[in-house]
């Protein structure tokens, strides 16, 4: 199972440079649809089984928001002026984003569950109602399970993150690019292949050789371009929405330390 980063990047990627209104992270953008015409709704019950299996919503939940605050903060604190306002009122930052972090949520629920909308109508289309089952029994293992859960645990979304708010802060552009992507990727595979055994590659190179494996191995790369498409693609209203959101944080934790 390769190139899992992208799904775990996204607010990693959008979040960046938050108290810069040119900067702020975008909403997703609608998925341009792969599809030429809808699968049958068999295939289509089978294959968000499959994307439910391979894509846990917790887990891509729980990396999404990790990246997205290690960007903020990271833009944050590189930001001089911010820099002058944590020394006079230190914790402001981390209250400007606290102050966003429920629109952060809705914003990476929304990526997370078209990210699995696609991946699902990719395989509904490319794969038959047999090879989607023999798809799904091999993620539903207890080492298919096992290993999704592995790999994702082996992405560090929030160094992606910074990285992404470094890059932001040098070129006043926020995106994720395939290269960086792919970097990450590698990283987190190498690690999960260091803690399976023997066994568990076999089994992996097993599958990998099935015309299931193949077709699903197939939709999932030609998921990549969009998804990346979806990831950068940037929305003006939704950019000022964060900015007003850990400004106003900000402000409000600036006048309840004067308060006092």
């Amino acid at each position: 199972m390769t190139r899992l980063v992208l799904i775990a990047a996204s607010a990693a990627a959008l979040a960046c440079a938050p108290a810069r209104a040119a900067q702020a992270p975008a909403s997703v953008a609608a998925a341009p649809s792969p599809l030429e015409s809808p699968a049958d709704p068999v295939r289509i019950e089978k294959a968000r089984k499959l994307a439910g299996a391979t894509e846990p919503f917790d887990i891509l939940m729980a990396l999404n928001l990790a990246g997205w605050e290690a960007a903020v903060s990271k833009s944050l604190a590189l930001d001089p002026g911010v820099a002058k306002l944590e020394q006079a009122y230190p914790g402001v930052s981390k209250a400007g984003i606290e102050a966003a972090r429920s629109f952060a949520r809705t914003f990476c629920e929304d990526f997370v569950k078209r990210n699995i909308e696609l991946k699902a109508g990719l395989y509904a289309r490319r794969m038959t109602a047999g090879e989607l089952d023999d798809a799904l029994a091999f993620w539903s293992t207890d080492f298919g399970k096992s290993f999704v859960r592995k790999a994702y645990g082996n992405y560090d979304s929030r160094d992606i993150g910074s990285q992404a708010a470094e890059a932001a802060n040098r070129t006043g552009k926020t995106s994720l690019s395939a290269e960086a992507v792919a970097q990450a990727d590698r990283l987190a595979m190498r690690k999960t292949a260091e803690q399976t055994t023997a066994s568990d590659q076999v089994a992996l190179m097993r599958f990998a050789s099935t015309e299931a494996g193949r077709k699903y191995a197939a939709a999932r790369a030609e998921a990549e371009p969009l998804l990346l498409q979806m990831i950068n693609g940037t929305d003006p209203a939704q950019q000022r929405k964060q900015f007003e959101l850990i400004q106003a944080g900000m402000l409000a934790f600036i006048d309840s330390r004067k308060a006092k």
